[in-house]
């Protein structure tokens, strides 16, 4: 890993600040630097971010109601429900209530003096679970691709004992991460922040595979679907746009933690929007879990037919 003009014991030193990510970073308070960012800028930005967060929470709970109801009739006409659909709502269901605590924690720093335990566990709650889920949005995605693709190598790992061992990692990462930043070891923060890294860094690696798959792969001539291209045209905008642009400056604002190659200033506006557009996964979610578990339409008699004399 490539530091800027310094060595670790320097990182560990002067970049506590960058690495630990308390809920104070998203309050702007820019106590920290040599006061360059304005009182308005510092005031404003914790009102905008807040916004985002509470649109994100209005427009992702009637749509998880959506979803749930969506699932529910699924599950009752006898098909399969996906595994990693299950784990993402239930990772929704622990964010969605504790984004208004955020919003508390964001616009009353006053609170954070007196516990700043409670206001730390909040922060790292939600990081970790907005990274969890991202991970699990890709997956859901890929997912749905290829199982309208019916190709043979999607079995094993989209099987039961795959998916839920996929699952159970996300979440038993998700719990390290947590339990180990609540120690505050500015050691345990560094190698915790390289985690987080390429936690994140995960998603985008999904994210391309997916694009790549989608433009190499084709449908066996015996397929029992006709190729819904609409479908998975639409998981892959949707999985990309969480990818690339609610979470795009993710990946800058985690890795200058190393490189330390940004401004404290820019750096933490850069933070806080970060935030501010990945709470937007919470509207993609239940569109994304409702589309992947719709079953494709059947093929026409005609269609068939012509597929059976091209295999003859």
């Amino acid at each position: 890993m490539f530091y800027h003009n310094s060595t670790f014991d320097d990182y560990v030193t002067k970049n506590t600040y960058n690495s630990n990510m308390k809920a104070e970073n998203f309050c702007i308070t820019a106590t920290h630097s040599n006061g360059s960012m304005d009182a308005n800028n510092t005031q404003a930005i914790p009102l905008i971010n807040s916004g985002y967060i509470i649109i994100s929470l209005c427009g992702g709970l009637p749509l998880h109601g959506w979803a749930v109801y969506s699932l529910h009739l699924h599950w009752r006409c006898n098909r399969r429900l996906s595994t990693f659909v299950i784990f993402l709502l239930l990772i929704d269901a622990l964010q969605l209530p504790l984004s208004p605590a955020l919003v508390v924690v964001a616009l009353r720093k006053d609170l954070c003096l007196g516990d700043v335990f409670r206001c730390d566990l909040v922060w790292y709650l939600w990081l970790g679970l907005s990274i969890c889920g991202l991970n699990l949005h890709q997956l859901v995605a890929l997912e749905g691709i290829l199982s309208r693709r019916d190709l043979q190598c999607s079995a094993p790992w989209v099987s039961l004992p795959s998916s839920l061992l996929i699952c159970l990692t996300e979440l038993a990462l998700f719990m390290c991460v947590v339990a180990l930043k609540m120690i505050h070891s500015r050691t345990l923060d560094y190698f915790i922040g390289l985690v987080e890294f390429m936690w994140c860094l995960a998603a985008f690696v999904l994210s391309l595979v997916m694009c790549v798959f989608f433009c190499q792969s084709s449908y066996p001539l015996n397929h029992t679907h006709s190729r819904d291209k609409t479908a998975e045209r639409v998981m892959l905008a949707i999985a990309a746009t969480t990818s690339f642009v609610l979470y795009g400056l993710s990946i800058p604002a985690l890795g200058n933690v190393y490189l330390n190659s940004i401004d404290d200033n820019i750096y933490m506006i850069l933070h806080s929007i970060s935030i501010s557009l990945s709470s937007f996964r919470l509207i993609a979610d239940p569109l994304l879990c409702v589309l992947a578990c719709r079953k494709p339409p059947e093929k026409k008699a005609g269609e068939q037919r012509l597929i059976d004399l091209r295999l003859v």
